[in-house]
């Protein structure tokens, strides 16, 4: 019974809780529901018109020139005197390096004397010439009047009229007249190829003091043109050999500054299809200015390379500069280049925020982002001076509203709104 009794009261327990879970569950407030809205960030935009732009290409070059001379002895002597030092302005024709003369003035006395000892071979020959053709005559009446001998001895002799001794000396004077006048028509013969040879030797023996002349010449080393000294190689006492090196000098009308261009900027640098019917007109003359020491310096585009090196992104690009930038700029120096290109048509400009990555913009269609791709074609500042990007693309129109603000989340579709 008490059993019973502890069983019903477990039972009333269980379902007195049952009930109220129940109760409560039945009692509970009703969650209301939240409507999520999509967020529109805000942006400012730029509109746009399409038209003729020249962009401005910002290179950066280094200053050369295509006349930097090595200057370097010509013979073995001396150094005597430096006139110059580095960094130096000089005139062409100044003596720059004056090395010992002595040796090659020596040189030169042995080339003149060899000179004239030729001379007078050759006035020997033809003299010697001369007085073979007056002797030639006489040779032959000799030779005449000896046979008519011989013959005189051997009539008297054949009829024993005179002794046999007298006709073989008449016989041997009449072989030495005979080898006598053999050998003077040999020497007229062979004057012509005697005198060729002596006249090739003078002449052999002219350039050779000519040089020797020359030798003591480059014994005073001048300066090749109007320039400046880039170093000095050598100081009074130094014994110098042929080649090497005394100074170096530049053209100071001869300045450019190599720069290199991207690929794909290439193409704007060269004129239209068809405008060079010969191929000559294979480059655009266009103006670049640069700034050294607050001064203007205008350059000249005059030439690309004729190759893309491996491992570059562009060709080099050639500066010529005006013979007055000489005194503002050292070789080897950096120098920044505002390259003014082409106008391009229907093309916009744009603030650097508006681009994303190297060649993406977003415009506003129905307050959503919507990509497109241009193509990039250099810078352009405006009327204040301040920079802007110079695109291009044909999705673009007038009147679009372009993104200028840069957002880490820009999409297709993003919703944006503007101030």
């Amino acid at each position: 019974m008490k059993k019973l009794k502890e069983l019903l009261i477990s039972l009333l327990i269980l379902g007195v809780g049952a009930g109220g879970f129940v109760a409560l569950k039945a009692s509970r407030p009703r969650p209301t529901t939240v409507q999520v809205q999509e967020r529109a960030w805000l942006v400012s935009v730029q509109t746009v018109h399409p038209r003729p732009v020249s962009p401005v290409l910002l290179l950066y070059g280094r200053v050369e020139s295509p006349h930097l001379t090595t200057l370097r002895a010509a013979l073995t002597a001396d150094v005597l005197n430096v006139h110059v030092r580095e960094g130096q302005w000089v005139s062409r024709g100044e003596i720059l390096v004056e090395l010992d003369q002595r040796e090659a003035a020596l040189g030169l006395a042995q080339r003149e004397a060899e000179l004239a000892e030729l001379e007078a071979e050759l006035e020997n020959e033809l003299r010697r010439y001369e007085n073979d053709q007056r002797n030639l005559e006489n040779e032959r009446t000799l030779l005449e009047l000896t046979r008519r001998e011989v013959n005189r001895y051997r009539n008297l002799a054949a009829r024993q009229l005179d002794t046999e001794s007298r006709l073989e000396t008449a016989r041997l004077a009449l072989e030495k007249q005979q080898m006598a006048l053999a050998e003077r028509e040999l020497a007229i013969r062979s004057h012509d190829s005697r005198r060729g040879a002596l006249q090739a030797r003078l002449q052999r023996a002219r350039a050779l003091r000519d040089l020797a002349a020359l030798d003591l010449d480059r014994t005073q080393v001048r300066a090749a043109f109007d320039g400046r000294i880039v170093d000095v190689q050598v100081s009074p006492g130094d014994r110098v050999r042929p080649g090497d090196a005394l100074t170096s000098q530049f053209d100071a009308s001869a300045l450019e500054v190599r720069a290199q261009i991207p690929t794909r900027y290439l193409d704007q640098l060269r004129p239209p299809s068809g405008a060079g019917s010969n191929g000559a007109e294979y480059m655009r003359p266009l103006a670049a200015t640069l700034h050294v020491r607050t001064r203007r310096i205008e350059a000249t585009l005059q030439r690309l390379s004729a190759e893309v090196a491996p491992g570059r992104a562009g060709a080099d690009a050639f500066f010529s500069l005006p013979p007055r930038s000489a005194q503002l700029l050292e070789l080897g120096r950096t120098v920044e280049l505002q390259l003014e290109l082409p106008a391009v048509q229907d093309a916009v400009t744009l603030p650097s925020e508006a681009l994303y990555g190297s060649d993406r913009i977003y415009r506003l269609i129905d307050d959503r982002l919507d990509a497109v791709t241009v193509q990039r074609l250099g810078e352009w500042r405006t009327p204040e001076g301040e920079p802007r990007l110079v695109v291009r693309s044909d999705r673009l129109a007038s009147e679009d509203r372009v993104l200028i603000t840069q957002l880490p989340s820009a999409v297709d579709g993003l919703k944006v709104r503007t101030p």
